[in-house]
């Protein structure tokens, strides 16, 4: 082999390995040319969105301990939707399950992610697609499990949604996400327009009363504070106060001198946070506690199972105690009450309990193990409330850490029930008033009436003739012709 034909040999085994090495070498989030037989198909081909009764989401907040799911299903009974990964509380979801469920059908397989030489589990942490549900603590590269089911519980879709890809340079693609089945080991970079949300808030109606701030028009604060070892309220104190329109001040009952009047900012703030009232969390009510919040005495049968109802509540600051040794238990709340009345006679009554601090899912659902006797974890929450000066400081505490961005976030339990007063209606109710009948009405009906009465009464003259038609003889007593006559008629 002369010179020449040497270097074009290794001119052109140069230029190989060069296309070899283009081809495999690809920058973190551009897809590499490894093709498989799956690119350009969807994940799930016989997905159908229409189909989904169920989605559940599995995700691994970093600094927790555990992964959280939030599930939302309908239950095949009632048909209505509900959250089971919170206590069953009511869910506003059919709409936002099917547009969810929309925006997750016909995921492709766009590009593959290149692995390289990388095992398994790095591979996977690299593009943010471990799977949540089988995280330990701390673990990165984490992603949000997305599983819907139909009404029979068959899985239609299940994905693990890692990071956002980037192309070279950094550029975020916003809607390309690196994307995982949890049963296949391949990473594929794939178009993803989520509609995806897995708080609590965006699935039920948060507004907790669903009231107009300027159509409350009483209010009566019942301030005390609940003292356990007398088992009363001690330093009570009642105000009511009322007004005719949102327009009017507001006046004090028991005030008679006329150079004062209320604070009405005060006041102002205190029906705003009553219209902006949200949902932060539920917890279900304790078995044997009717809606007005009293005992129900079909359940509640013996001193035991009061014992056990409250010890259930004391621990959120709520206390079952009878007035009077003859009358049935009511709820008491170590923060007061707060019972305010509409122009419509719908009366809002709030017991306001303990404190409760801890991460957004604690909050929502309550602490692991929270119904066994956490002695030492309540008593601290509780002495942030066992004062009145505790209370305000808590209720700052509260506006503070909403303000705050951080995980760990300060709450209150609250009891709430509505009734309905007539007394607070804007008005005695009156009967509906018949619209005014137009012109020519009375005329036009008349006519109306005769026409259609004018072919019953000429059939009742037809059939009276008929009844005075004079009959054949023979006809009255159903005589026929003979034989032989019918025979002379037919000749």
């Amino acid at each position: 082999m002369n010179n020449e034909t040497r270097n074009t040999v290794c001119f052109a085994a140069a230029a190989v390995i060069c296309v070899v090495l283009a081809a495999s070498v690809s920058t973190d989030g551009t897809p590499s040319d490894n093709r498989d037989s799956k690119l350009g198909e969807p994940f799930f081909q016989d997905f159908n969105s229409t189909n989904a009764r169920s989605l559940e989401v599995v995700v691994f907040n970093e600094g927790e301990s555990q992964s959280s799911r939030f599930l939302v299903r309908q239950d095949p009974t009632t048909e209505l939707f509900v959250i089971p990964s919170h206590h069953d509380y009511p869910a506003d979801a059919e709409d936002r399950l099917a547009q969810t469920a929309a925006s997750l059908n016909g995921i492709k397989r766009s590009y593959l992610a290149e692995r390289g030489a990388m095992g398994k589990d790095a591979y996977h942490e690299k593009f943010g697609v471990l799977d949540p549900a089988e995280a330990n603590a701390y673990e990165k590269g984490l992603g949000r499990r997305v599983t819907l089911k139909d009404a029979e519980g068959t899985t239609l879709a299940d994905y693990i949604i890692g990071n956002k890809a980037e192309v070279a340079g950094g550029e975020d693609t916003t809607d390309r996400y690196y994307v995982r089945d949890p049963e296949e080991d391949e990473v594929y970079i794939a178009e993803c327009k989520m509609d995806l949300s897995a708080k609590f808030s965006d699935w039920i109606e948060p507004d907790l009363l669903k009231v107009t701030g300027d159509d409350i028009t009483h209010l009566t604060i019942d301030d005390y504070s609940f003292d356990e070892q007398q088992r009363a309220a001690v330093d009570r104190t009642v105000h009511t106060l009322s007004r005719k329109d949102f327009s009017d001040k507001w006046k004090l009952d028991g005030l008679e001198d006329e150079t004062k009047e209320v604070d009405a900012d005060k006041l102002s703030g205190l029906v705003s946070s009553l219209d902006d009232l949200k949902i932060a969390g539920v917890r279900p009510k304790p078995a044997g506690l009717l809606p007005d919040l009293t005992l129900d005495p079909e359940i509640v049968k013996s001193q035991v199972q009061v014992i056990q109802i409250s010890q259930s509540l004391v621990s959120s600051g709520f206390f079952p105690m009878a007035d009077k040794p003859d009358s049935p238990p009511r709820l008491y709340a170590n923060a007061g009450e707060l019972h305010a009345a509409t122009k419509k006679g719908i009366v809002y009554t709030l017991l306001f309990g303990e404190v409760f601090t801890g991460s957004e899912l604690e909050i929502q659902t309550g602490l692991e193990g929270e119904d066994s006797d956490d002695k030492d974890k309540k008593a601290d929450e509780k002495k942030a409330s066992e004062k009145k000066s505790d209370d305000k400081n808590a209720d700052k505490k509260m506006k503070d850490d909403s303000d705050d961005s951080g995980d760990i976030k300060t709450h209150r339990y609250l009891f709430v029930r509505t009734s309905f007063d007539a007394k607070y209606l804007d008005g005695e109710p009156t009967a509906p008033v018949p619209p005014k009948k137009p012109a020519g009405y009375d005329e036009a009906k008349k006519k109306r009436d005769a026409a259609a009465k004018k072919p019953a009464e000429n059939k009742k003259a037809d059939k009276k003739k008929a009844a005075e038609k004079p009959k054949k003889p023979g006809e009255e007593c159903g005589a026929q012709e003979p034989s032989d006559k019918k025979a002379d008629k037919k000749a």
